[in-house]
């Protein structure tokens, strides 16, 4: 994931009085790139500001003012008296950045302590870099306590290379391995030789054991709009670009709420979101704050899921948030029984020739899934049926 960007105070409020102004918080957050809870806290950390400075005396700013530029002037001259003689020199602004103001009694900032002492940013923020990558390499070259090894890692990979290349078997794990090196003369704990072979992808395959399950429910709630499940898989067109399919799907009745396809080189936290604006925006009629009471999400252990931004969203949204348990997919089994079905019947058999071609196909197919695919636990019929038998059962309950 890309590390984020600083946004400027200026930026942020220009952001705001759009959202004050009364544009949609949805549409100020897609063409910013902003989160909307982050939206949502920067208008009332604005708002609230304001309110406190109309509590305020109106002498009270102006003494305020005049008696910060006195202590940052007080400040840039006890800089000037430290920094005498090491004018240009980094070294000495990461040394002054550690110290304390005695007259503020807070560390000194960076910007006035590379300013006074003539040294651009770039060249202190390059020399601590290259501070932190000299420590670093410091600490790998510390000796590792204990004895000595017989054999680097290196020499005990080719060792182990020929030792499985010898065997007449080919599923032979870390203890035979072990036991094998041994009988060479060559001794390795059998920890190593698992991490040794691990990183070189030489371990056998095996199943995890499952003898304890976390999950013994059902994943099926009583109505609609109370679980959905979002997943993503990807496929791939004629010219072999790889892409994201993401979607969302409703537990009970089985319907695709929304779907999102992106290349694989875009399919972020962001991209995972989508189609849950688009569900939210379907059942819900818009997006707001706590607007999907009563609703969880079901999803997987990936990173676009696992994204601290993702979570926040969800909040903002009102949704809880109910990931899978660990190694046991089957909690999210509805949406990746529906990823099953779509790569049977549309993803692995059509011809795409490009992205939107994919997005015209793909949007076809779940069309006819939620019209026409039979759901044999819902008495075979179609999720769309079953919504709207749901629709016409809550308008009688109202008339009534």
């Amino acid at each position: 994931m890309s590390k984020k960007k600083r946004m400027s105070s200026a930026n942020k409020e220009d952001l705001v009085m759009r959202v004050l102004r009364g544009e949609d918080l949805e549409t100020v957050s897609r063409e910013s790139g902003v989160a909307m809870h982050l939206l949502q806290a920067w208008r009332d950390t604005y708002t609230r500001a304001g309110r406190e400075s109309l509590k305020a005396k109106p002498g009270n700013s102006v003494e305020s003012e005049l008696e910060r530029q006195i202590k940052q002037q007080a400040s840039e001259i006890e800089i000037l008296k430290k920094s005498e003689g090491a004018r240009g020199r980094p070294e000495v602004v990461m040394q002054l950045c550690h110290e304390r103001s005695e007259v503020t009694g807070k560390v000194f900032a960076i910007e006035p302590l590379c300013r006074l002492c003539e040294v651009p940013r770039s060249s202190f923020y390059e020399y601590a870099r290259q501070l932190r990558h000299q420590r670093r390499a410091a600490r790998r070259e510390r000796a590792k306590p204990g004895p000595k090894v017989q054999v680097d890692d290196a020499q005990l990979l080719a060792t182990i290379k020929d030792v499985l290349a010898a065997s007449p078997f080919h599923t032979e794990g870390t203890k035979k391995v072990h036991a094998r090196l041994r009988r060479k003369g060559i001794r390795a704990c059998r920890e190593r030789v698992n991490r040794v072979m691990r990183a070189a992808g030489l371990l056998s395959p095996q199943r995890t054991s499952r003898d304890k399950r976390q999950h013994t429910g059902s994943i099926i709630p009583e109505m609609i709009n109370r679980l959905w499940g979002a997943d993503a898989t990807t496929l791939s067109t004629a010219t072999g670009e790889r892409l994201w399919l993401f979607a969302v799907i409703d537990h009970y009745s089985d319907e695709v709420l929304g779907w999102h396809i992106v290349p694989v080189g875009h399919g972020t936290r962001w991209a995972a979101l989508e189609p849950i604006k688009q569900a939210v925006r379907k059942i819900f009629g818009r997006i707001d704050k706590g607007i999907c009471q009563n609703l969880g999400l079901r999803h997987d252990w990936g990173p676009q899921y696992a994204a601290k931004d993702f979570a926040k969203e969800l909040a903002y949204l009102g949704i809880t948030n109910s990931p899978g348990f660990e190694h046991e997919p089957e909690t999210n089994g509805v949406i990746e029984r529906f990823f099953r079905t779509a790569k049977d019947n549309c993803l692995w058999i059509e011809h795409f020739t490009d992205l939107q071609h994919a997005r015209q196909r793909v949007a076809a197919w779940i069309e006819d899934y939620n019209t026409q695919w039979l759901i044999g636990r819902l008495g075979n019929r179609s999720p769309r049926e079953v919504r709207q038998e749901f629709a016409s059962r809550e308008a009688s309950a109202e008339v009534a």
